[in-house]
């Protein structure tokens, strides 16, 4: 069995307010920009992969998609053979339907010449408690992406 050491944060930051007059939508971000007065509000809509930082799509509460990175996070057996028999780690961590406040974004153009949003530092990362969302709880997304996946 391979050990994945995972870090995130869970717990509120104390100097992010969540007022929703501080969301930016995935339309209005801009490239190479860093976002400090603001925050990004998405769910994940895909499954994670690991490769240099963890992967997925995201989507905003208008319905808009995008690819996300998230630096930092994991650190994974140096070993190449180790890295191959590491999978999709989202089974039990961040999994289709998981809501994040990310905050200290940038929005960029990746390698492969479209865009990407990156967090690089997990602290800038609140993940939102499916069974307990008081934040965010009343907000609808116009997608139903998610109501067509079974979301355990």
């Amino acid at each position: 069995m391979i050990k994945i050491n995972v870090v995130y944060n869970s717990c509120n930051q104390p100097n992010l307010s969540l007022n929703l007059q501080h969301r930016i939508s995935i339309a209005n971000l801009q490239i190479d920009y860093k976002f400090t007065e603001k925050f990004l509000l998405c769910r994940v809509i895909t499954k994670f992969i690991k490769l240099d930082a963890l992967l997925a799509l995201v989507e905003d509460p208008e319905g808009n998609v995008e690819r996300l990175a998230l630096y930092n996070w994991t650190s994974l057996p140096k070993n190449k053979e180790d890295q191959m028999a590491c999978r999709s780690i989202d089974q039990s961590f961040l999994p289709v339907g998981t809501k994040l406040v990310i905050k200290n974004l940038s929005y960029e153009i990746a390698g492969d010449k479209n865009t990407i949003i990156n967090s690089i530092n997990p602290e800038d990362i609140i993940i939102i408690d499916r069974n307990n969302d008081k934040l965010f709880g009343d907000l609808i997304w116009s997608s139903d992406i998610l109501d067509k996946k079974k979301i355990k």
